[in-house]
């Protein structure tokens, strides 16, 4: 707000001043604000991304100069949906679910199995600090509970 109400001063009350300025010193006044705003930092990570991001980027800062900033935005940000929407579809599959699928990845759950002993294991007593939050994981109130899968595994 105060930056809004000094700007506004300026305008109204050093405006005849402002007229007597060469606009070359204006533009270079607004090349070095324009430079300064410029995350020139980041252009070598940018430059690490797809082909396809450097395009987005490159193409969005082009209009930017060229055109315009809400043409830009809008163009840019639709080119990234379209590169995150085409990501997305490298990298997803879609397969109807058979019985055969079910069984190959039976290896991979653990439901039917039983826990080895090295498994992450938490003996809480009663009483202790965290048994009332930790009680109702493994259905006991009455004694010691092992808790699997919840909390750090067992120190050697």
């Amino acid at each position: 707000m105060i930056h809004a109400l000094t700007l506004l001063a300026v305008i109204l009350f050093a405006a005849p001043l402002v007229k007597n300025v060469p606009l070359a010193a204006l533009a270079g006044i607004l090349l070095m604000v324009a430079y300064n705003m410029g995350d020139w930092g980041e252009i070598p990570e940018i430059l690490k991304l797809s082909t396809a991001d450097i395009i987005v980027w490159l193409l969005t800062l082009t209009l930017t100069v060229v055109a315009d900033l809400t043409l830009a935005v809008e163009v840019g940000m639709i080119l990234a949906a379209f590169s995150f929407i085409r990501k997305i579809s490298m990298t997803t599959t879609v397969s109807k679910v058979t019985d055969d699928y079910i069984e190959g990845g039976r290896a991979h759950i653990l439901q039917d199995k039983d826990i080895p002993d090295y498994a992450a294991r938490r003996l809480m007593r009663r009483g202790s600090r965290r048994w009332k939050s930790w009680r109702r994981f493994c259905g006991r109130t009455d004694g010691p509970c092992w808790c699997v899968g919840r909390g750090r595994s067992p120190r050697r």
